[in-house]
């Protein structure tokens, strides 16, 4: 019995691992081409910042540190800035996204969804204080009244939609209710 418990687990866990590379290299596809064609508001979409807050509350049960610099170090060298922002950026909204989610008491799609545009928010707030501060000629009020601050709305949308997808295609069928954990 615990052996097919087991074998059931680690089939959830690879597909849950190869469903997670295919939405990598799709989320990348749609930041490096469809993003830099798509400017709204004097900025861009944040595909990648969508992505990781939606895993994040999508599979709280790990946090996706490795996901989080991954897509961060593309973030740095595709995008002029300060090098390393959107990776601490992206490490840092990981683990508030994954506690705060842990801490809440329902795991509803309205709670998380919620999380997802105030994460984006908080995100792009921290990334427009990152860049005033570090970049030299430019003010904070002149980082902060940037278009940049457009993302707020848009990648918070964004990354709504792809919980809502998550949550959808990651979903654990093998529950058995019937069957005991012990």
């Amino acid at each position: 019995m615990a052996t097919i418990l087991a074998v059931e687990g680690q089939t959830n866990m690879n597909k849950k691992i190869m469903i997670n590379i295919v939405c990598v290299v799709v989320v990348l596809l749609l930041q490096l081409i469809v993003s830099p064609s798509l400017p709204i508001g004097g900025t861009t979409l944040n595909f990648c910042l969508a992505y990781v807050v939606a895993i994040s509350l999508a599979l709280r049960e790990n946090p996706k540190i490795i996901l989080c610099v991954l897509l961060g170090i593309i973030m740095d060298l595709t995008h002029g800035g300060p090098v390393g922002a959107f990776t601490l950026i992206f490490l840092l909204i990981n683990a508030t996204c994954v506690s705060v989610s842990a801490n809440i008491t329902s795991s509803g799609t309205l709670e998380k969804s919620v999380i997802a545009f105030v994460a984006c928010a908080v995100a792009n707030l921290l990334h427009c204080l990152i860049v005033g501060v570090s970049t030299p000629g430019i003010s904070l009020i002149t980082a902060f009244t940037s278009g940049a601050l457009w993302s707020l709305i848009f990648d918070g949308v964004i990354s709504v939609l792809f919980l809502l997808i998550l949550s959808k295609i990651l979903v654990d069928d093998s529950r058995d209710a019937w069957k005991s954990s012990f």
